[in-house]
């Protein structure tokens, strides 16, 4: 399959290379002239590597959509907050808040 491809893809790969070497071609400097045909044609092969990615994005998020497993219901959270010796579960904040009460509470 690959040696299929190579050939539709060398040729694409040089009628860009022949589009760009025929762009700014009214360009007097021959270093400017240069860059602009260098950079013509990085854009121009660019391009079809972005549109593969997107399509390729694309499809992997519309399997990943169709083939996930269904998400279990998260049980309700305000049973944990019921419970203060659950510290884990706590916000952050009044975790020493909640550490000096069972402290107090022990001594």
């Amino acid at each position: 399959m690959e040696s299929s491809l190579a050939r539709p893809l060398s040729k694409d790969i040089f009628a860009k290379s022949e589009q760009a070497s025929n762009a700014f071609t009214d360009v007097k400097d021959d270093d400017d002239r240069e860059f602009l045909q260098f950079f013509s044609l990085v854009c121009l092969l660019s391009f079809d590597v972005y549109m593969k990615k997107n399509m390729i994005e694309s499809l992997i998020d519309d399997y990943s959509a169709k083939h996930a497993p269904k998400q279990p219901e998260k049980p309700d959270k305000t049973d944990k907050r019921n419970n203060p010796y659950k510290l884990r579960e706590l916000p952050v904040l009044t975790v020493p808040f909640t550490l000096l009460h069972i402290l107090l509470i022990i001594f």
